[in-house]
């Protein structure tokens, strides 16, 4: 095992996006880096997998963090360019690449092993279901599996030369990977054999599928594809947008999120058949997204960039230009709702004698008293706000809201209706 050197960044980006309003916070590290793939398996601990350097000169990079994406810590032992990581809890996981390499971490991250794939192709996928069984996917139509921790990889016949550019597993027996030149494949029995869905446009970069019937196929220039019953059918759907798209995930059959050209991102409520624009900055790439529910996620992609949302990647809007007196909460609109709302506050320039911009949280707490979203969390200026809350995943009932900045505190109930 060879001990990885770490470095603590303190780089500044060389560039300036704009997250104002948008629900969208900057956590990006160095524009020297292409960040290609995120994974967390909690609120706390995260991992970023990427490249650096020029060709043929280029290296892997790996970036850790413990506190919710505040602060990154780099990670590298200057191996190859990295595709996909995978943890399965805080000290399990996987990061694959270029040239056929696997690595595992049993320690966080902090030291990796180079596991043998049997292949030398450009490794693009990697899914574990638990210790010993996982599968990896890659250029060439490339598909290992293993049920021993990646000690051994044995490959499976994917029927296709292909470049595979996306991997789900939803179970030990069904699983999907998709790819270039219209490439998409399912298995029924874990990876033994592989079926083919024909499809159209130029490829198939991402594909997700929440259960056994319910799923997505992202097409490059703006398109989806949706089933429900497994493959059998499927639905084109659009994402709004002619930009090129490169991967999407959802939290449940009618929350998700897509992402690529332009760092665009876009998010659905009803199982992708609207799509609203979230962010859209007009600068290089975002290459991946990931969720660990409907209200805390992140996207990473070119030039370092990584941004984090705990509210779902709906923003706030300033909807008054008055200067108010005090504090307000006001009742959500509609009320009764189903399956969002809004909700109007205010934020006064002086309180408890001090003129400053406060520190504004709104959260969502259900009839027993659990946290289930995060509406605001940030510093605002003084004037009059709204925001939205999406409880497309929530179950029906009474929900609390409750605004708290400094010493003031008020809250609100509102019925969600299913």
């Amino acid at each position: 095992m060879k001990k990885v050197t770490i470095f603590i960044l303190s780089f500044l980006l060389s560039y300036s996006l704009s997250f104002s309003q948008t629900s969208w916070i900057n956590q990006s590290v160095s524009t020297a880096y292409t960040l290609n793939d995120v994974h967390f398996v909690n609120n706390d601990n995260g991992w970023v997998v990427g490249a650096w350097g020029n060709s043929p000169n280029i290296k892997g990079v790996l970036f850790k963090t413990t506190n919710s994406g505040n602060n990154w810590v780099m990670v590298t032992n200057n191996i190859v360019m990295l595709s996909a990581v995978q943890f399965l809890d805080n000290n399990t996981g996987w990061i694959v690449g270029d040239s056929g390499k696997v690595f595992k971490s049993t320690n966080g991250g902090l030291d990796w092993i180079l596991q043998s794939s049997s292949t030398n192709k450009y490794l693009s996928g990697v899914y574990f279901l638990n210790n010993n069984t996982g599968w990896i996917s890659g250029y060439g139509g490339t598909i290992r599996k293993t049920t021993d921790g990646g000690n051994s990889w044995l490959a499976q016949s994917s029927g296709t030369s292909a470049d595979l550019t996306s991997l789900c597993i939803v179970d030990n027996n069904i699983g999907w990977v998709s790819g270039t030149a219209n490439t998409l494949r399912k298995t029924i029995d874990g990876g033994n054999s592989w079926s083919s869905f024909s499809g159209t446009g130029q490829g198939f970069p991402s594909v997700f599928f929440v259960n056994n019937n319910t799923g997505w196929v992202l097409g490059m220039i703006g398109m989806l594809y949706k089933t429900t019953n497994s493959g059998n059918t499927w639905l084109t759907q659009t994402g709004g947008t002619d930009l090129t798209l490169t991967n999407l995930i959802f939290v449940d059959a009618n929350t998700g999120w897509i992402c690529g050209d332009n760092l665009i991102i876009q998010k659905t409520t009803n199982g992708g058949v609207n799509w609203s624009n979230q962010y859209l900055a007009d600068l290089y790439f975002f290459n991946a997204l990931h969720f660990i529910n409907n209200s805390t996620g992140w996207v990473v992609g070119e030039n370092g960039s990584i941004l984090k949302t705990i509210t779902g990647g709906v923003g706030i809007q300033k909807i008054g230009t008055a200067i108010p007196d005090e504090f307000l909460l006001e009742q959500n609109y509609p009320n009764p709702f189903n399956p969002s709302t809004k909700i109007t506050f205010q934020v006064p320039l002086c309180h408890s004698g001090v003129v400053r911009n406060p520190n504004v949280i709104i959260k969502v707490f259900d009839i027993l008293g659990k946290e289930v979203a995060t509406l605001v969390n940030e510093s605002l200026q003084p004037g009059t706000y709204e925001t939205s809350f999406d409880a497309s995943s929530l179950a029906g009932g009474i929900y609390f809201y409750r605004l708290q900045s400094d010493n003031y505190v008020e809250s609100r109930k509102m019925l969600l209706i299913k």
